[in-house]
């Protein structure tokens, strides 16, 4: 058998840096179902390291890593520091991975966004009371983060006005579109700062809610500045709270009931 010291370890002989032992513990961990072997780095040392894919995730997580120059594979749990990988020899590109699941999940929920607002029959005033089209992009900003629940958002209602003339474009589709990028951003944004509690949901959640609603006051308002009409304060808490109660009511009872579950099954990031 030929032995190997450090410093004249090649790369294409990296695969003997995994303890054997090591990687079948992994193979044998609960939730994980690929393994994938990756290497980095260039003479002297020669870094390698074992990654495996979780299930209900698309993307890679590093388990352990072994220098040629530095010693043995030490495991996560003794306190080894991930490395790096610059590309996935064996398996996928995690980069390449993550970007379809976003694009794949941010196209559902624009999907959803065009529905929903279906089952009120486009009938306005069922829509003010019900805000259909709030529950996808909600969930958008939790799941994919601030940056996609604002482009979602903001496209969601001008794109539904064009395909479908439902939201009348102005000035109902245009001020929606500001207000539902708000939800997106700011849901998005406040998640990925607190922690991943219940009640930092609720927080976060009503954070959004009143951010949205706000933002929709200062464009409607804007907005009937520029055509010579007016927005008063009346119209204003009629249309984002008194007529919503139904829809706020229900976001605020089944989007935490939702995220739960995604969250279970590994879909929230």
């Amino acid at each position: 058998m030929q032995m190997y010291i450090h410093g004249e370890i090649l790369p294409e002989k990296f695969r003997f840096l995994v303890n054997l032992r090591v990687v079948c513990r992994i193979l044998t961990a609960a939730g994980a179902f690929a393994i994938i072997l990756s290497k980095s780095g260039t003479e002297p040392g020669v870094r390698a390291e074992v990654r495996f894919l979780h299930t209900g995730e698309l993307f890679i997580q590093s388990i352990f890593s072994k220098d040629a120059t530095k010693g043995s594979v030490s495991g996560r749990n003794a306190g080894s520091r991930p490395l790096f990988c610059a590309k996935e020899d064996f398996f996928m590109n995690t980069k390449t991975v993550s970007s379809a699941r976003r694009i794949v999940l941010a196209a559902l929920f624009l999907a959803l966004a065009f529905v929903l607002p279906m089952v009120t029959g486009h009938v306005p005033q069922v829509g003010n009371m019900l805000c259909p089209m709030h529950f996808p992009i909600l969930l958008c900003g939790f799941v994919l983060g601030g940056p996609w629940g604002l482009a979602v958002g903001f496209v969601a209602p001008l794109l539904r006005s064009v395909l479908f003339g439902m939201p009348p474009m102005f000035p109902i589709a245009v001020s929606m579109a500001f207000e539902l990028a708000a939800y997106g951003l700011v849901s998005g944004l406040v998640w990925r700062r607190v922690k991943h509690t219940l009640p930092m949901m609720y927080a976060a959640l009503v954070t959004a809610m009143v951010a949205g609603r706000l933002v929709w006051g200062a464009v409607r308002f804007v907005l009937a500045g520029l055509t010579g009409g007016s927005f008063p304060f009346q119209a204003f808490l009629s249309g984002a709270l008194l007529t919503a109660v139904p829809g706020i009511l229900a976001q605020l009872v089944l989007i935490p009931l939702i995220l739960t579950a995604l969250e279970k099954a590994g879909f929230m990031d």
